[in-house]
């Protein structure tokens, strides 16, 4: 009974933890709108908004659940109709698809390192090292 007990506070825990858009701390952005997020994700710009600066686009792996609640819950897309919709990016020329990391850990380390990347982790330990410029509640 406690077992249950407990792992219904951890369902809990998880279903109410947000997904943080993180950039490097020394990105002139401070923050993003849900519209520039998803332009940015999708491909249909490659600049930080009002600035001259690329972005390079970091995704988590499909396996990871947080790559699924992303899509679903901010761009409303499915991952079959994303694969798609990239595919026909990647081969008509009008955008490259994103670097692909494993996890949280990775994408963090590797955003880190690179001023230019952006990506997105589940925030359930508030990582100050990286600049969140925008957040939203997972379902």
């Amino acid at each position: 009974m406690i077992t249950a007990v407990i792992a219904g506070l951890t369902s809990i825990s998880v279903a109410n933890a947000e997904i943080s858009v993180i950039v490097n701390p020394s990105n002139p952005v401070n923050s993003l709108s849900e519209r520039q997020v998803r332009k940015l994700f999708l491909g249909k710009t490659t600049l930080f908004p009002f600035t001259e600066q690329e972005a390079l686009i970091i995704d988590q792996n499909p396996s990871q659940g947080v790559y699924h609640s992303f899509y679903r819950n901010l761009l409303h897309i499915n991952p079959q109709k994303l694969a798609r919709y990239r595919a026909a990016s990647l081969f008509s020329g009008n955008g490259p698809v994103p670097l692909v990391l494993a996890d949280d850990v990775a994408v963090i380390e590797f955003v880190l390192n690179h001023p230019e990347a952006i990506g997105y982790v589940l925030d359930l330990n508030n990582e100050s090292s990286v600049k969140t410029v925008y957040s939203f509640a997972q379902d």
